[in-house]
C-alpha cells in the first residue's frame, strides 16, 4: 500500500503553496475584472456566470506560472471525457491535478459539465493477481486542488487532495495549502486584494471573447447542418 500523504507531497510539495495561493488568489480577481470590464458580463445574467469567470482566471494564472517556471510543474489544457468543456491538467511526480471548486474545505465538488468527477485512478484494484508477474508501470494518481472564494473575492479555502475511489468521499491525503502559507510571515502589502497585471486582465479578457465567438460560430455551423 503507498504511502498516499507521500505521494501528495512529493507532487506538489509545500514550498509550492506560496505561487499555488499566488495564482489562484489573482485568478479569481481576473475573473471579477472581466465580469466587470465586458458589457455583455456586467448584468445581473452576466454576474451568474462569475463562478465560472473565477475559475478560467484561476486556469489561466496557474497555466501561465507553470509556464514561467514560477511553478515547478508541467501544465495543459485538455478535453474533458465528457462534452466540449475542456480542464487544465497539472502533471506532477505520480499525479495529474485538476482544479476544482467546493463550498468548504471540507466538501467534496459536485461531478457537473465542466468540473467533472474523475477519480478512477486512484480506485484498487482488488482482483490483481500476486501471481502473475507483472512489468513496472508508473502509478499515476487524480488528484484534486480544492478552492472556494467568497463573494468579495477573498480565498476562503484551498486544498491539495487525492480523493479515494469512485463513489466515495473519503480522502487518501489532504494538505491544507492556505492555512499553511498562513502560518508564514505575511507582509503587510500580500494581505491586500491582488494587483492585476494590465497585459493579463487583457489577455485574460481577449481570450473570453475569442472563447465565446468560437462557441457562437460552432452553434452557427451546426445550425446550418
Amino acid at each position: 500500500m503507498p504511502d498516499f500523504l507521500e505521494v501528495l507531497d512529493s507532487a506538489f510539495p509545500e514550498h509550492t503553496y506560496g505561487d499555488t495561493i499566488r495564482a489562484l488568489r489573482e485568478g479569481v480577481a481576473l475573473g471579477d475584472d472581466a465580469v466587470k470590464s465586458l458589457p455583455f458580463l456586467d448584468t445581473p445574467v452576466g454576474k451568474d456566470f462569475r463562478g465560472l469567470m473565477r475559475r478560467a482566471g484561476v486556469m489561466f494564472r496557474l497555466h501561465q506560472l507553470c509556464i514561467a517556471g514560477d511553478l515547478p510543474f508541467e501544465a495543459e489544457f485538455t478535453p474533458m471525457p465528457i462534452g466540449s468543456w475542456h480542464w487544465l491538467e497539472i502533471r506532477s511526480g505520480q499525479c495529474r491535478g485538476f482544479l476544482v471548486r467546493t463550498a468548504d474545505k471540507d466538501a467534496f465538488p459536485e461531478d457537473t459539465p465542466n468540473q467533472q468527477d474523475k477519480r478512477h485512478s486512484n480506485q484498487i484494484d482488488l482482483f490483481d493477481d500476486p501471481k502473475v508477474v507483472q512489468l513496472p508501470t508508473a502509478k499515476l494518481y487524480t488528484a484534486w486542488l480544492c478552492y472556494g472564494s467568497t463573494k468579495n473575492g477573498a480565498l476562503s479555502h484551498a486544498l491539495w487532495g487525492l480523493p479515494s475511489g469512485q463513489e466515495s468521499e473519503t480522502w487518501l491525503a489532504r494538505k491544507d495549502a492556505l492555512n499553511a502559507v498562513r502560518t508564514v510571515i505575511v507582509k503587510p502589502e500580500d494581505k491586500k486584494k491582488p494587483t492585476l497585471n494590465p497585459r493579463d486582465a487583457m489577455k485574460f479578457r481577449d481570450e473570453i471573447r475569442e472563447a465565446l465567438e468560437q462557441q457562437k460560430g460552432d452553434l452557427d455551423i451546426g445550425k446550418e447542418k
